[in-house]
């Protein structure tokens, strides 16, 4: 199995600081998981990326099954994205086509995956591609370059 989504690592600066959590309300009454990626939508509510991502809120904190959440109603808790925190995240495959320091496009196979092989669109910022979780796939380190909440 890889890795639960995203899941965070630290700030890039080496500071000690953590994500603010926040309570946010579900537009989809679908399973949300621990560390899938989410975006607020223009109603309010808040949806799991799909495979394009140009912005981002949040990464989901706890477990839904589908059956407890009523959209539009139901609060799940979400760790406030921000441009300095680093994330990792399992690719959907064994290497990574994107340079870190360089590639500052990469995006999601889906809510809780990295494209492998997608450095065009999308808004993370590859920081490192060492390592392979135990199906084999590509770990990625990234950080985020649009979050809904950074200053502006």
């Amino acid at each position: 199995m890889g890795l639960r989504g995203f899941e965070f690592v630290g700030m890039i600066d080496g500071s000690n600081a953590t994500p603010v959590i926040r309570d946010v309300v579900l537009g989809v009454a679908a399973a949300h998981h621990v560390g899938d990626l989410v975006l607020i939508q223009s109603d309010g509510y808040a949806d799991q990326v799909a495979a394009t991502v140009t912005e981002v809120t949040g990464v989901i904190q706890e477990e839904l099954a589908a059956a407890a959440i009523t959209a539009g109603t139901t609060k799940a808790k979400i760790a406030i994205l921000t441009p300095n925190q680093v994330w990792r995240v399992s690719s959907d495959a064994s290497t990574i086509t994107g340079v870190p320091g360089y590639t500052k496009a990469c995006d999601t196979a889906d809510c809780r995956t990295f494209d492998a092989s997608d450095t065009s669109g999308g808004n993370m910022v590859l920081l490192s591609k060492d390592t392979l979780d135990d199906e084999g796939n590509a770990i990625a380190e990234v950080l985020f370059s649009y979050c809904t909440f950074q200053p502006i």
